[in-house]
């Protein structure tokens, strides 16, 4: 005789309760771990974009004094790069490449301003320069690079600082 088995007692397709809780939880655990890196990421691209643009700032400045001659910061922010001109010189200028990630906005004397998306920072030999602001911001992230007008001194500032020059400021989005 053939033994029959019951509805009861042949095993149900698909997942138990206990099951799904545990993938759930696993998930749970993957999306935590995985956001904060996300957004941070974001943030280490506008400290990179901005630790970028002050050090060519601080070139400019370092071949003014050292030159004896003014050198300009030159920032074409349609283009995304920034070269480093110095009048009367006959070699081309150094250019260099903003970062992809981050939006810039310049803030600069009307005078350096060349066109609503190019603008400069001029050095001058004694180390003081026409001052400005680069604003760097990504996500709800954001760093400034400060240029003050009478020393030439450059700072990276959090976001949100304080005070600053006044002048025409272009921006690239």
């Amino acid at each position: 005789m053939r033994a029959r088995r019951s509805a009861a007692a042949a095993p149900a397709g698909g997942f138990t309760l206990i099951e799904l809780i545990v993938v759930l939880v696993i998930m749970t655990v993957v999306v935590a771990l995985a956001l904060p890196r996300l957004r941070s990421s974001a943030g280490v691209e506008v400290r990179s974009g901005a630790r970028l643009v002050a050090s060519a700032l601080r070139q400019a400045r370092g071949r003014a004094v050292a030159h004896g001659r003014e050198t300009v910061l030159m920032l074409d922010l349609d283009r995304r790069r920034m070269a480093l001109e110095e009048p009367g010189e006959s070699s081309p200028p150094l250019v260099r490449v903003l970062a992809p990630g981050p939006d810039y906005e310049l803030l600069t004397a009307e005078s350096e301003q060349r066109s609503p998306s190019t603008g400069g920072i001029r050095f001058f030999p004694d180390g003081m320069s026409t001052g400005g602001r680069i604003t760097v911001r990504m996500a709800a992230h954001a760093r400034i690079v400060d240029v003050d007008w009478l020393t030439g001194r450059v700072r990276v500032l959090g976001a949100g600082a304080g005070g600053g020059p006044r002048g025409r400021g272009a921006s690239a989005r």
